[in-house]
């Protein structure tokens, strides 16, 4: 019984004293990381990291909490990592900046040419342009989601 006791007694501790995050490289202008780091949504903050050169996430929120998030970054996401999925880290913001996803490069402009990967297309973008073209340039809708919305379509005009 007192061991259960205790494991729910840290279980509680571990949520109501969230981790600092990852520490990261923010490249922009100043000397505290508030300034160098881009901004953060919410009561998020940046704080010297453990290495005095870095930056992290002051306290990184639950998935739960994370989930509300908007607007962030890559850099939160290397700070405070989302769900992998298998061997990729979830280290890159989706294209809406909501989320933290397991992409094998950034979603958004600055990603490497030629290098989308369906299984990057469907966590960046989602299933609505979860191929990638045939030149790995961009995501593409997905065939059988137009067909089924096509379909939607004309059974509501008949």
């Amino acid at each position: 019984m007192n061991i259960l006791k205790l494991s729910v007694a840290l279980l509680l501790v571990g949520f109501i004293f969230a981790a600092q995050g990852n520490d990261v490289v923010c490249t922009g202008s100043g000397t505290s990381c508030s300034d160098k780091c881009p901004q953060l949504p919410g009561n998020l903050s940046w704080v010297t990291g453990s290495n005095n050169n870095k930056c992290a996430v002051n306290n990184c929120p639950n998935a739960a909490d994370a989930a509300k998030l908007t607007g962030i970054v890559d850099l939160y996401c290397q700070s405070c990592p989302g769900t992998p999925n298998g061997s990729v880290s979830a280290i890159f913001s989706n294209g809406a900046n909501t989320a933290c996803v397991a992409s094998s490069a950034t979603c958004h402009s600055s990603r490497p040419a030629n290098s989308w990967t369906d299984a990057d297309c469907l966590a960046c973008v989602g299933p609505k342009f979860s191929v990638a073209s045939s030149d790995k340039q961009s995501c593409t809708a997905n065939a059988n989601i137009l067909i089924i919305s096509v379909l939607m379509a004309i059974s509501l005009i008949f």
